[in-house]
């Protein structure tokens, strides 16, 4: 079963289990875009900053608790979109993954064993990440798909 959530111009699918009543993903599916639309509307952009889908994903899952709906699946949701999938490129998921771990430039360039001054022109788009600075990432956080950290 998927969930299509539409973000301006682009749609996400969500793959979530089978085992979920239609209805459910359905109504679940409109509750997620019906948010997303009155958002852009207050923004009048799709390219919203990380920490606004950040607190737009906790306001879509607090309605989905609140009309009652699946708690499973209000969770798999949640983990579904906390990251964002359109990106401009793999700096913004840089920044993503640093405003979740809420790290300022030095202490995550620490963390991955590079210099702050690398990572800024990472951040800038001066300068790509080499292989070994994507392998650094993933060691820190393996938790992070390498293919969407890339893409």
């Amino acid at each position: 079963m998927k969930i299509i959530i539409k973000i301006g111009e682009s749609q996400l699918p969500l793959q979530v289990k089978d085992e979920y009543e239609k209805e459910l993903c359905f109504k679940a599916q409109k509750i997620i875009n019906d948010k997303l639309l009155a958002y852009s509307r207050v923004y009048y952009t799709t390219e919203e900053t990380v920490l606004f889908k950040m607190l737009l994903f906790d306001s879509v899952l607090s309605d989905l608790k609140d009309e009652g709906e699946d708690e499973e699946l209000s969770q798999e949701l949640f983990g579904k979109m906390q990251r964002p999938s359109k990106m401009e490129g793999i700096k913004d998921r840089i920044v993503y993954i640093m405003e979740k771990e809420k790290l300022s430039i030095p202490l995550f360039a620490k963390k991955i064993g590079i210099g702050p001054s690398t990572l800024l022109h990472i951040i800038r788009g001066k300068n790509a990440p080499s292989l070994q600075v994507v392998q650094a990432i993933h060691k820190a956080y393996p938790d992070i798909d390498l293919n969407w950290l890339i893409e």
